[in-house]
């Protein structure tokens, strides 16, 4: 069974060159408990589960913060490629702009 874990990370502003600035934290819910609030020295943590082979991955524009996991922890890229592999990211903009245009 996945859990549900619904992310969006927090970063520095975009400058020349980098479009997935560093992190400064992280908020996340997972399943039916309450949001929570990271600071980036937790990110490694928090982005292991996020992306963890339990995980459905949800959020707004998660490429983004997918992205921005790869750039502060390229030692998680195995756990990110292989959530979309499997088909467990969904993008909750995405889906709606899809519905919008049925």
């Amino acid at each position: 069974m996945l859990i549900r874990r619904t992310f969006d990370t927090e970063t520095y502003r975009f400058r020349e060159g980098c479009k997935a600035p560093e992190l400064v934290c992280i908020t996340l819910k997972e399943g039916g408990a309450p949001s929570s609030i990271h600071h980036w020295s937790e990110g490694l943590e928090v982005l292991r589960r996020v992306w963890a082979p339990d995980s459905l991955v949800v959020g707004q524009y998660v490429a983004y913060d997918a992205a921005v996991t790869l750039a502060n922890f390229p030692q998680l890229t195995d756990l990110v490629f292989r959530a979309y592999d499997e088909g467990r990211v969904t993008d909750t903009k995405i889906r709606e702009q899809l519905l919008d245009i049925q």
